[in-house]
């Protein structure tokens, strides 16, 4: 996210911001290792974990809020890379009970969002690693409707892969572009403006199918959205 995503950062801080979400300045915090135990170094993913911990025992009370799926899909996963009896584990329970995807954020402080308004058709996309590992289902969606003139649909495919899979797009890639086909054709159908999904790897392959298809629709993740309609609210409102 940091090196691809900065924007998305950007976007991130400012949102929170808006909803009275104080950032608290951590340091020590590293990767979270999801993609050291996708590829099977556990060792190296246990590391950064014990890293993390560590690191975000100093704000003991304070949320932890991601705004990439694997990444909060990982956090929350820590407690199971440790076996049961290992102090770690249990260190690692407290710190999972924290994870937050940004969107739960945003929805539990809705009251707090200024005026937001966006023309236009956002189609949603569930990361796997949101809907499934983490069971966040409808907050990024209550989030994009309370955008003023935006219409939110959700792909009748939404809780199903994009075929992006991380690395799997590169090493099964006549599989991984049958199986974003017929997302890709949803996308078309609904005729939305924006598709709206809150994993890196989802945004650049449903990204990356959208252009070569000269699709004018393109992917981005929902707080862009949100922040984008917070600057075209503010102008509506003289702010």
């Amino acid at each position: 996210m940091s090196g691809l995503f900065g924007h998305v950062h950007a976007a991130t801080r400012r949102v929170l911001s808006a909803v009275g979400a104080e950032e608290s300045t951590v340091s020590g915090q590293t990767c979270c290792g999801a993609l050291h135990a996708h590829a099977g170094f556990l060792d190296r993913a246990r590391t950064l974990a014990t890293a993390n911990i560590e690191a975000f025992e100093s704000v003991p009370r304070a949320l932890i809020v991601t705004n990439s799926a694997g990444c909060g899909a990982a956090m929350r996963d820590y407690p199971n890379w440790f076996s049961h009896g290992d102090p770690w584990r249990t260190r690692a329970d407290k710190l999972a009970a924290r994870v937050r995807d940004v969107s739960e954020v945003i929805v539990d402080r809705s009251s707090a969002l200024p005026p937001m308004r966006l023309d236009g058709t956002v189609a949603y996309d569930a990361p796997c690693h949101l809907v499934h590992a983490q069971r966040v289902d409808t907050p990024p969606i209550d989030s994009l409707e309370q955008i003023e003139g935006l219409s939110v649909y959700r792909l009748p495919s939404a809780d199903r892969c994009c075929g992006g899979a991380g690395l799997y797009n590169l090493t099964e890639s006549t599989l991984a572009d049958r199986v974003v086909r017929p997302k890709l054709a949803e996308i078309e159908m609904s005729g939305c403006d924006w598709v709206a999904t809150g994993n890196p790897g989802c945004v650049m392959f449903i990204g990356v199918g959208l252009r070569n298809s000269g699709s004018n629709a393109s992917a981005l993740h929902p707080v862009e959205l949100l922040d984008r309609a917070m600057v075209l609210g503010a102008r509506s409102t003289g702010g």
